[in-house]
């Protein structure tokens, strides 16, 4: 329905022999051969006219570089006809932002914010009055310049100085705990020093003194002779324990003989101060222990062969080191006399910390330590947990 082609009457429209269209209209009749009705199939040529950026024109005859800063991109353009200009319409896209053309019909403008720093490439295409398109169209390309933040040579300069202040402090605690390393080694060698200037100097004066009384009291009396020889026997071994422990403090962390073979070494050392039987039996896979707490346990099992050979009167006394999956267990049992509670608090109060220092050491390296005795005899059982061997070193060390 239109007024434009409504004469009132009819027909409105009519063809006649020679296939011309005739229409009927308020101003009288109107005709079209379409045999010779025009086509239009010329694309509309296609130019951005303007590129400007915070509404300043921006003027280059290649690429445009836009410097950082900026937020509102414009672009004029426009598509030739002289047929029906009106008519034209437009697509355009911004590659590296849009994803697909956008449909702008005869709007001869496009507007872009808050661009990211990088290329861009502005592309318009335009149609004409018959649906004919100018693919090629028109482009403008153009890089937005990033701030110096946003380089790459900003990024690497920002991860180089974090990777020299990673280093700084890593470089820092390792400068702290070696002088950490350096104030325990020297109060190691202080503390040896202290043991050879004065108790070792003791045994040495002590052994002397014994070996005097010995030759004058030599057939006199052969009991006191007997005790004056194991007097004589302890003094000596107590100064090689001495010179063993100066030796460990002077180590300086060196590797040592395996627990099994210093503990077998022990033993031997225990039996030539007593006529008991003393064995030792090593159970389970052999796996190495942090020093610390090897010389820990060595330590434990000394301290409880010192108390079953001085104290307890034993006949039989067996040391046994058993390797579990999951822990070490040093267990050195007797059948002496065995003593009470009330005596163990009366041998602390008159100076003997023997079962203190065991429970000390043990405690140290994470360590359970059980002492059970009665009247036939004494059973100690140090276990140390496997997964605590590392936070025994680290406790040890601090």
């Amino acid at each position: 329905p239109t007024s434009q082609c409504s004469s009132g009457g009819h027909p409105e429209v009519a063809r006649g022999r020679d296939g011309v269209l005739w229409f009927a209209t308020p101003r009288g009749i109107a005709s079209i051969d379409p045999a010779t009705a025009a086509y239009n199939r010329v694309p509309p040529p296609v130019v951005v006219e303007q590129m400007r950026v915070d509404d300043v024109e921006q003027h280059s005859t290649g690429s445009v570089s836009v410097a950082p800063g900026h937020t509102r991109y414009s672009f004029l353009y426009a598509g030739l006809s002289y047929i029906a200009p009106q008519r034209v319409r437009y697509r355009y896209r911004l590659d590296g932002f849009d994803r697909a053309w956008i449909d702008a019909g005869a709007q001869r403008q496009a507007e872009y914010t808050n661009l990211r720093p990088g290329w861009y490439t502005f592309r318009v295409i335009a149609e004409n009055n018959d649906g004919v398109w100018n693919r090629t169209g028109a482009t403008v390309r153009f890089r937005v310049q990033p701030h110096v933040y946003q380089t790459v040579w900003f990024a690497l300069a920002l991860l180089g100085v974090l990777l020299l202040a990673a280093y700084a402090v890593y470089h820092l605690r390792v400068l702290q705990m070696q002088a950490q390393f350096r104030a325990v080694l020297a109060e190691r060698s202080r503390i040896a020093r202290e043991i050879h200037d004065t108790l070792a100097q003791g045994f040495v004066g002590i052994s002397l003194q014994l070996e005097t009384a010995k030759r004058l009291l030599a057939g006199a009396n052969r009991a006191a002779t007997e005790q004056i020889e194991q007097a004589l026997a302890l003094a000596v071994s107590s100064l090689q324990e001495a010179r063993r422990s100066i030796w460990d403090l002077r180590a300086e962390g060196q590797q040592t003989a395996s627990l099994p073979a210093r503990l077998a070494e022990a033993v031997q050392q225990a039996r030539k101060k007593t006529n008991a039987e003393i064995t030792i039996e090593v159970h389970g896979g052999y796996r190495a222990l942090p020093q610390t707490a090897a010389e820990e346990l060595l330590r434990i099992a000394q301290e409880a062969l010192a108390n079953a050979v001085r104290h307890s009167r034993a006949e039989m006394i067996a040391v046994e080191l058993r390797y579990e999956p999951a822990s070490v267990q040093l267990c050195v049992r007797d059948d002496g006399k065995g003593f009470t509670q009330q005596r163990a608090e009366q041998a602390r109060a008159g100076g003997h910390f023997g079962l203190t220092g065991m429970a000390e050491r043990a405690r140290l390296m994470g360590a359970r330590l059980d002492v059970r005795s009665e009247t036939t005899g004494t059973v100690l059982t140090c276990t140390l947990p496997v997964q605590t061997e590392n936070r025994s070193e680290k406790a040890a060390e601090g």
